[in-house]
């Protein structure tokens, strides 16, 4: 009873607050609570978020008796009278809160800018630099948000590299806001010019306006409600001086939503066939002032594309192009925008696809464009001729792999030109060996150890074919112009293998490619597990793209290019024979195509266990390319891990 009695004494002796639960004007019901002790770190901004309010404090313990009631009366009669100045001020305490507490976030985003600005300004040290071109900034500039367009010109002015122009072309804007913006930055900074048009011309025009303006050696572009990374030119001056031949150089991005970065845009080093799938370049994009001016700027005619436009006529000029892997640009996503949804401008995609179509004619390429999504597109190239293709399968038993795989090629492909052949390891199983005997495709017989690369390059020597399709046994084919899509690229003179899109039987994806390099891996097959459907990042799944490395599972190889290599090296017997091809490729300048338009099945494992990986295969992969896997791949970022 003693300790009962002593808690109860405690619990009368803290102090109470009174404050109304449900706000001003809820619940008129007071109720008490405790306070929090007058230690507590608790700011005056927690305190409010807590709802309580300090100017309430009672330090009057309750009590009983006669004194209890005076006190009850005193104070209920305090709130009775002075209800209405009690609520008000309330009220304005509660407002004055609100403001204390967005003026401290924007103390807080600014305090973290300048951190960021600082951090980057230590990158630039005196004399860190020997090349320190100019550059000029283009924007232009319609009617937009004046306080986004405050924040772009700002982002500029904070860039740790001072050697910059901006040159603002205002398209006949009309609101007072946005003019007296740009008069106001225009008199503060001389490095910041701005040209009015009378009337509203179009993006290209404005564009040209601004690329007239400039005096730089080399141009970049900045939309009029977007923003740089503090950091943004002093990193494209840095990969300059590393390489100063460089034409064209771009940067990763993000987006910015709500005042919030968001969907970081990690971009692989240049990739030509992914390029012509979508404008992966996008921003940050520096260009060489020369080359710009030597394509003859922007064209109208494309608006929604015009940039698009822009740097297909660039490529086509330079392939002195650079990638640093870092974001320097923030993409505004506003509701009327491409950056939140490339639907919201259907004419882009249609300008974007009739722009690819020039870029076909200006290059002599008999293909057709077609649009797959929003933005995105598949350059269908027309097949030269009617070139054979030999089929290769390497198989032993397995007659229920063996056989659908052989059926699924022979009733549904529909390319006519191509033969099957073959190469059994000893299959002892009877009907397997029955199957191969009855069959009207040529059957080859290998005997000894198995060795992937020794089987293959045999089988070659064999084959009629202009074009060697190398093929699992335990693969089906879905698409009946699977080898039409794979042979469209395989016949190009710039590509040296192709692979397929392969699917495992539940539909999900084995192979998208193979990245090498990353994350301590020599080589690992991305985006394994997504569904067939998926989009994949950056729409992997869905364009073709470049690649470093491709599966042996299903490869396409011009035999004279793959004569020219040296064909499989056989003393990779296991594993790594594909990817080393592939890199071997490389080496010799040519590119690796994956394309999602030629569909597989693929077992995996099918036809040797995944405990048959050889460490030999392994090390001398490692070994040989020590140096190539150190640099990572160049068709994979950096900032990405494994997906």
């Amino acid at each position: 009873m003693a300790d009962v009695s002593a808690a109860t004494a405690r619990s009368r002796a803290v102090p109470r607050a009174v404050f109304w639960t449900r706000g001003i004007e809820g619940d008129r019901t007071p109720e008490t609570s405790p306070v929090p002790s007058p230690d507590s770190r608790s700011s005056l901004l927690a305190l409010q978020a807590a709802r309580w309010d300090t100017w309430q404090y009672d330090p009057v313990p309750r009590r009983k008796g006669l004194i209890g009631v005076v006190i009850l009366v005193l104070k209920s009669a305090y709130l009775l009278i002075l209800r209405p100045f009690h609520r008000e001020l309330l009220r304005r305490q509660r407002e004055l809160n609100s403001h204390l507490i967005e003026a401290l976030s924007r103390i807080d985003g600014d305090v973290r800018a300048l951190k960021r600005t600082l951090e980057a300004s230590r990158r630039q040290k005196p004399g860190a630099v020997e090349y320190t071109p100019k550059f000029s900034i283009i924007m232009p500039v319609w009617n937009t948000n004046p306080a986004e367009l405050q924040s772009a010109i700002q982002s500029l002015e904070a860039q740790t590299y001072p050697y910059w122009e901006l040159c603002i072309s205002d398209d006949g804007s009309d609101k007072d806001e946005v003019l007296a913006c740009l008069k106001r930055f225009n008199a503060l900074d001389q490095r910041i010019r701005v040209r009015h048009a009378s009337s509203r011309s179009g993006i290209a025009v404005a564009s040209n306006t601004a690329l007239a303006m400039a005096s730089g050696e080399f141009v970049a572009f900045l939309d009029h409600d977007d923003e740089l990374a503090p950091h943004a030119l002093q990193r494209v001056v840095e990969a300059l001086n590393a390489d100063p031949s460089l034409d064209l150089i771009y940067s990763d991005e993000d987006h910015l939503e709500d005042g919030h970065a968001v969907q970081p845009r990690y971009k692989p080093d240049w990739s030509p066939d992914l390029f012509l799938s979508y404008n992966y370049l996008c921003h940050f994009t520096v260009i060489r002032r020369s080359v710009v001016e030597g394509v003859g700027g922007f064209r109208e005619g494309y608006d929604g594309a015009q940039d698009y436009d822009l740097l297909l006529r660039v490529t086509e000029r330079t392939d002195r192009i650079g990638h640093i892997p870092d974001i320097l640009y923030h993409w505004r996503k506003s509701a009327n925008s491409v950056a939140l949804n490339m639907a919201n401008k259907p004419s882009a995609t249609e300008n974007g696809k009739a722009a690819l179509e020039d870029a076909m004619r200006r290059r002599s390429i008999d293909a057709e464009i077609l649009v797959i999504d929003a933005g995105q597109y598949r350059v269908r190239r027309r097949i030269h001729g009617n070139p054979s293709v030999s089929v290769i399968i390497l198989t032993k038993d397995r007659l229920n792999y063996v056989r659908p795989c052989v059926e699924s090629i022979r009733q549904k492909t529909t390319y006519t030109n191509h033969e099957i052949l073959v190469m059994d390891h000893e299959s002892r199983d009877p009907a397997t060996i029955a199957y191969l005997e009855s069959e009207p495709f040529r059957v080859l017989r290998y005997t000894g150890l198995f060795n992937f690369s020794r089987m293959n390059n045999l089988a070659v020597t064999s084959a009629g074919g202009e074009y060697l399709l190398f093929l699992n046994n335990d693969t089906e084919v879905i698409t009946p112009d699977w080898i039409q899509a794979m042979l469209e690229h395989g016949q190009r003179a710039e590509v040296g293998a192709v692979g397929a899109k392969l699917l495992f039987p539940t539909g999900s994806v084995q192979h998208a490619g193979i990245v090498i390099g990353v994350d301590g891996r020599p080589s690992h097959h991305i985006l394994v597990g997504a569904s067939s459907q998926d989009r994949g990042y950056e729409n992997y799944l869905q364009v073709i793209r470049d690649c470093t490395a491709l599966t042996g599972a299903c490869l396409m190889v011009r035999r004279k290019v793959f004569e020219e290599v040296g064909g499989f090296d056989e003393t990779f017997a296991v594993t790594f024979g594909d990817v080393d091809l592939c890199l071997r490729l490389r080496q010799k300048g040519y590119l690796n195509v994956w394309t999602p338009f030629a569909v597989l099945y693929h077992r995996e494992f099918g036809t040797r266990s995944p405990g048959d990986a050889n460490r030999e295969d392994h090390a001398k992969f490692v070994t040989r390319w020590a140096e190539v896997l150190s640099r990572g791949d160049p068709h994979f970022n950096p900032n990405l891990g494994l997906i």
